[in-house]
């Protein structure tokens, strides 16, 4: 919240177009630096979701496996 109260309060007295456009840099860089490649996590997620749908069909889960597919 400080990058945008700080990119906000700078463009002070500008129409609120000017204001949402100055915080387009900041909000990309919070966006990578927080979430990262999202659609890379989301793809990883589901691939490790599969090979333990997989292990599931050939085997019993351990505990530790449930509770790594409950998260993903």
């Amino acid at each position: 919240m400080d990058t945008f109260k700080k990119e906000w309060v700078q463009v002070i007295g500008e129409i609120v177009e000017k204001k949402l456009k100055a915080l387009r840099k900041p909000l990309q860089k919070w966006n990578r630096e927080v979430f990262g490649r999202i659609d890379v996590k989301i793809k990883s997620f589901q691939e490790e979701l599969m090979k333990i749908d997989s292990k599931a069909q050939h085997h019993d889960l351990v505990e530790s496996d449930w509770h790594r597919r409950k998260a993903l």
